[in-house]
């Protein structure tokens, strides 16, 4: 899946990432971004959010396996706000604490107080 802006994703619920491990890659250039995809599926990483230059095209085999969002780095605090962007979106729903530490879900669903 791959998103134009990330106001975008933020919109189209990012609830089908609510279970981790997610892995978060913020590429400022395009060196090395298959690399670093390759790399963290093999950690085990089932779900990736990527962050890159719109002009990035990630290799079919690899698209299938991250979520794409599109981010002009240049601008400032770039980095810093999408992070904090996603970080928000997910404490909404309820799968990560304040510092963004995914929560634990109990044997019997329910989460830890």
């Amino acid at each position: 899946m791959r998103y134009a802006t990330l106001d975008q994703f933020l919109k189209a619920s990012p609830k089908a990432l609510s279970k981790g491990p997610i892995a978060m890659i913020l590429a400022e250039d395009l060196v090395e971004i298959d690399s670093t995809i390759r790399h963290h599926l093999a950690l085990g990483f089932a779900k990736m959010i990527l962050l890159a230059p719109a002009s990035y095209q990630a290799p079919p085999v690899l698209a299938d396996q991250i979520v794409q969002i599109d981010h002009d780095f240049g601008q400032d605090n770039a980095t810093q706000r999408a992070v904090n962007a996603i970080n928000d979106a997910f404490h909404k729903l309820g799968t990560c604490d304040p510092r963004g530490n995914q929560l634990r879900t109990r044997k019997d669903g329910q989460r830890p107080k």
